[in-house]
């Protein structure tokens, strides 16, 4: 047998093992590109009482209460609903691509090794599991991540799946207050207090002291766009002793904040508030009307609107402690030693 024969025979034998190996693997790991993750995750998801997020050790609980979904770890403070929405979603939308091993044997190659995958249970009211997805490693040719979808022990490719995190600050709902500087009428101290003078605040009775304008206005926007950063269902271990202040709002809002720092120098604080009908500002409705054409009705209004604010408030941040931010919370511990200089002494030659 010449060699021209032989290298034929060898390529025919080499192709037609590939074409063996390449239909075998076919089979065995066939694409589906339309099943979801989870068939009927909605229906499923509908008795869900609580819903667990792990990642590595870290392990938070949202838990559907009364008032709406709240964080077990935090006392079931309100979490953000935006972001459970979009992870349902996205979960939903999932889609198995391609079957992997089933062999447990197997599942650290995948990233599923149980001391680093990521997870997401639902459960129901007596704790039973609805839907659970076990996430692994990413698989960048396909565009997916390794998965264990329920109790099946086959991993699966799985593309859109979102990240899972167990951070209590990525899933709690973090606005505070959304209250313009412009919007303050009246701040009291422990020392002393702050009216609206234009538009602006200014010190009362400051006597020979000049205003430190740059800390009088960190006061006034103290309560624009405040977001927090933690929350303790009990007081935590503050360093001295708390103070109190407390803003009115133009509509009659009364948002009443007891406030303290702990050993590290976190800024915490308590919210309380109520609504004063006698506490509404009369305003003009219009640019070119005067405070004499502020009707009745008008102020009525907007002593309901402050009425209602104060019950979400309270429903909301009511018997809670919240980690501020270092600028506004310092800003709401000020004292009048923070808002005015004493006057300068002349030189002397």
């Amino acid at each position: 047998m010449n060699k021209s024969l032989i290298a034929a025979l060898v390529a025919l034998v080499v192709l037609a093992l590939a074409v063996f190996f390449g239909l075998n693997r076919q089979q065995q790991f066939a694409p589906v590109e339309t099943d979801p993750a989870i068939a009927d995750f909605a229906d499923k998801l509908a008795d869900a009482q609580s819903i667990i997020l792990a990642k590595g050790e870290a392990r938070l609980t949202l838990e559907q209460r009364q008032e709406g979904w709240g964080l077990k770890e935090s006392g079931g403070y309100p979490v953000d609903l935006s972001k459970l929405r979009k992870l349902v979603a996205d979960l939903e939308q999932s889609q198995r691509i391609e079957p992997r091993s089933d062999d447990p044997a197997h599942y650290p190659n995948y990233g599923l090794a149980s001391e680093s995958l990521a997870s997401y249970s639902a459960l129901d009211q007596e704790g039973n599991p609805l839907v659970r997805i076990r996430i692994g490693s990413r698989m960048t040719q396909l565009d997916g991540h390794y998965a264990l979808l329920d109790d099946n022990p086959q991993v699966w490719v799985v593309g859109g799946l979102p990240q899972i995190t167990a951070s209590p600050r990525d899933w709690l709902k973090r606005e505070i207050t959304d209250i313009a500087a412009e919007e303050i009428q009246h701040v009291r101290l422990a020392d002393g207090a702050l009216s609206d003078n234009d538009g602006t605040l200014v010190v009362d009775q400051p006597g020979d002291n000049s205003p430190n304008q740059p800390n009088i206005n960190q006061v006034a926007s103290a309560l624009s766009n405040l977001r927090l950063l933690d929350v303790r269902s009990e007081q935590p271990d503050l360093s001295g002793d708390t103070g109190l202040t407390e803003y009115t709002t133009k509509d009659g809002l009364v948002l009443k904040i007891t406030h303290g720092q702990d050993v590290e120098g976190k800024y915490w604080a308590s919210f309380n508030s109520e609504a004063h009908r006698d506490r509404v500002v009369a305003r003009p409705l219009k640019q070119d009307d005067s405070a004499d054409d502020f009707p009745q009705q008008a102020q009525e209004e907007r002593f309901q609107q402050a009425q209602n604010q104060s019950e979400t408030l309270n429903q909301r941040l009511g018997g809670y402690w919240l980690q501020l931010p270092s600028i506004p919370g310092g800003a709401i511990a000020y004292t009048m030693d923070d808002l005015v200089q004493p006057p300068q002494q002349e030189k002397t030659e």
